[in-house]
């Protein structure tokens, strides 16, 4: 836990310091893991024999376009950080509506207007991220190198104590 915690607050010290370098990291490893979903869908495309030969030549075309994004996100430095910024603000746009329409289905696994207010913010957010990427990955950036600090400070302050 001592190891885990002197990395998280080293890494957040580093994301403090150098946001570029740490958004450039966060989008090298968002086209390698594009490329290995993109090649496993064409492994799927090929192993899935059940499927109808369309459905397999969609699955093939999709890994190809998910491979092709991965390669612009890793060779193309302009592009990395415009990449990382819409998939991030199309998730919370996505993960807002689900939040919303989570609260309109009757479960009471937590309170409506929470849901409703995890909702409006995660689309809020998402919207800020397409709207104005750097802007919004440099506020990203800074709040989670806070509360990476922040957490592993206090994985630090709770150890057990020797008996």
């Amino acid at each position: 836990m001592i190891f885990s915690a002197l990395v998280g607050i080293a890494v957040g010290i580093i994301a403090l310091v150098w946001p570029n370098i740490t958004v450039n990291v966060a989008a090298i490893l968002l086209g390698i893991g594009l490329i290995a979903a993109g090649l496993f869908r064409l492994y799927q495309s090929f192993a899935a024999t059940f499927l109808s030969g369309g459905l397999r030549f969609a699955l093939g075309l999709i890994g190809l376009m998910i491979i092709w994004a991965g390669g612009v996100v890793l060779f193309s430095p302009d592009d990395r950080i415009w990449f990382l910024a819409v998939f991030i603000g199309i998730g919370w746009i996505f993960q807002g509506f689900g939040d919303l329409f989570g609260a309109t289905t009757g479960s009471r696994h937590s309170s409506v207007w929470l849901m409703v207010l995890s909702g409006l913010v995660s689309i809020a957010a998402g919207i800020i991220m397409l709207a104005w990427p750097n802007l919004g990955l440099a506020t990203f950036v800074w709040v989670a190198a806070i509360l990476l600090i922040t957490v592993s400070v206090m994985s630090l302050l709770t150890l057990p104590k020797k008996v």
